[in-house]
């Protein structure tokens, strides 16, 4: 499936993109007023700086409803390093599931319009508050922009990282994620972990990230559909000798740092 022109939702109105045996090519924008929406795909996903995924919110019986995104490949998804994925506060998932399938990031954008509109943290962890993010790749989770451009890859409350290669690039390569989060926790295997935080980061336990898998009758269900286990600390997984590098301007290590093997490890707190 190529997406070439804007699909939009009004008001409620789910989306769902879905190739059912093939790739997803966005290259124009998908949007909702304040409904969900999901991409899927049984192959690669990719997304040109035009294909920005975004939605918002709205207020119901006094209770603000937040639009969610959910994105699954089933190789690697790819975002163009000018690509937002962008909420009012509402959680996000992105998931590979294909052997060894990278996630590779441009922005994913969880704060509140408002805060967004204002660049400020005002309501990133206070009511309303940011919403979570959630990345899973069985490959590696990987910066769009070289490590000497330096926009941020994600904006949110709290954000795991689960990757069977690296999160970020250490050695010759370097090239860090890029984070403006409360908490973080991430596992990586081979290749290590390299994040660094725009302010005052908390490496600690984030929860399972739900969003709403819009279905194809429009309605939603649970994604993931069972609650995944709390995600804490940083850590490599066994036999990968991964590295962990995590800089922030202000460091607080709440739960256990880990690398596996030889990994080294390095906990910054920089100007």
């Amino acid at each position: 499936m190529t997406v070439d022109v804007a699909v939009s939702a009004s008001g409620s109105g789910n989306v769902l993109l879905q190739a059912q045996n093939g790739a997803m090519a966005v290259n124009a924008g998908v949007s909702s007023g304040s409904g969900h929406i999901s991409v899927l795909s049984s192959g690669a996903q990719t997304y040109s700086a035009a294909g920005d995924v975004s939605t918002g919110s709205r207020v119901e019986d006094s209770t603000t409803l937040r639009g969610r995104l959910d994105l699954s490949a089933g190789s690697t998804l790819t975002m163009d390093v000018g690509t937002a994925l962008a909420t009012d506060g509402g959680n996000v998932r992105l998931s590979t599931t294909g052997t060894s399938s990278d996630v590779t990031l441009g922005v994913v954008d969880a704060r509140t319009t408002s805060d967004r509109g204002a660049n400020t943290l005002a309501q990133q962890s206070a009511a309303p508050g940011w919403g979570s993010v959630a990345i899973v790749a069985s490959g590696s989770v990987l910066d769009a922009a070289a490590d000497t451009a330096t926009p941020t890859n994600v904006y949110a409350n709290g954000l795991r990282v689960s990757a069977g290669g690296s999160v970020g690039v250490l050695g010759a390569s370097v090239n860090a994620i890029e984070t403006e989060v409360v908490t973080l926790a991430a596992s990586a295997g081979s290749g290590g972990i390299n994040l660094i935080d725009d302010t005052a980061l908390t490496i600690g336990s984030v929860s399972s990230v739900s969003v709403n898998r819009v279905t194809n009758t429009g309605s939603v269900s649970a994604e993931p559909a069972t609650a995944e286990a709390a995600l804490a600390g940083l850590s490599t997984t066994a036999s990968s000798n991964g590295s962990i590098v995590a800089r922030a301007t202000a460091l607080t290590v709440s739960n256990a740092v880990g690398a596996n093997g030889s990994g080294n490890v390095l906990l910054q707190a920089q100007s």
